[in-house]
């Protein structure tokens, strides 16, 4: 009986330590290298090779989260027809529940670009209709290529007179920000994206193509 209790006992406190240990290395994240994707520069996880990217860090409640960048497009540049740093959209930034497959960080950052700017982001204007769905995202070599459900065409959000061009740009600068991802190509129901009487996207798109 008293072996018994002894061993319940160096149970529970060896669970403790793992436990322990277990947070220490969580809650140290932010100073450590968590996936072979990122590296640390001291605010957070970055590529090495990007100049956008997305960064790893702990929430309040000690979970991993994915900081990304949604690009809307800029009321301002659109207005004055003159492009801005990023042409005619400009960032915003939220969080994302961290997963290190990019596949669904990036359908999860575009879900987000869906929703729209929120409240207090006047200056933004929503590219895509939040009645449309990403069916499919997938990437070949480094391009990705995404595919939206019609909405995407038939309820656009905006008339602005530059919004296919915000739409790409919109597109290419999100999804671009993620490793390994230089281009993007378009398609909706699986046919390639096509606004009748002002542009086709047949071809993938990178940032140098703005």
């Amino acid at each position: 009986m008293h072996h018994k209790t002894w061993w319940k006992t160096s149970l529970f406190f060896i669970s403790l330590i793992t436990l322990f240990f277990l947070f220490t290395i969580c809650t140290g994240c932010e100073e450590n290298d968590i996936s072979d994707e990122f590296t640390h520069d001291g605010d957070g996880f970055t590529h090495d090779t990007k100049d956008e990217e997305p960064i790893i860090q702990i929430d309040e409640e000690d979970e991993l989260t994915l900081t990304v960048k949604l690009f809307f497009g800029d009321k301002e540049a659109i207005k004055a027809d003159e492009p801005g740093e990023y042409e005619y959209v400009s960032p915003v930034y939220r969080r994302i529940p961290f997963t290190p497959d990019i596949d669904k960080a990036m359908r999860k950052t575009a879900e987000s670009l869906i929703e729209g700017p929120r409240e207090e982001e006047e200056n933004k204007v929503a590219i895509i209709s939040d009645k449309a769905k990403v069916l499919d995202i997938k990437r070949e070599d480094n391009t990705v290529i995404i595919n939206f459900s019609e909405e995407v065409l038939t309820d656009a959000p905006t008339d602005e007179s530059q919004r296919g061009t915000t739409f790409q740009e919109s597109i290419v600068f999100t999804l671009t920000q993620f490793p390994t991802v230089d281009n993007v190509l378009v398609e909706v129901e699986g046919e390639p994206w096509n606004e009748e009487g002002r542009s086709v996207w047949e071809e993938p798109l990178s940032r140098d193509s703005f």
